[in-house]
């Protein structure tokens, strides 16, 4: 994904923005499926494969169950 976002410069009267830099580029103008997609991208090239993997997995089996006490909640 290449973004060529315009930039403007940062606020000088935004208090957050003293670590900013000189140019800001607005996020919210990204769609979030492919923000998403792209601050997905960026942790896992830090993230060993294998480890990432197993992790995965460790969340899809979380996830079925808890699917599974809602199931048996109703």
């Amino acid at each position: 994904m290449a973004y060529r976002r315009p930039t403007r410069p940062t606020k000088k009267t935004d208090t957050r923005s003293k670590s900013f830099g000189e140019l800001s580029v607005e996020l919210d103008a990204i769609a979030p499926d492919d923000l998403r997609a792209m601050v997905q991208d960026a942790i896992e090239q830090h993230l060993p494969k294998e480890r990432f993997e197993i992790l995965k997995e460790a969340e899809a089996s979380e996830r079925q169950l808890l699917r599974s006490f809602v199931a048996q909640a109703y």
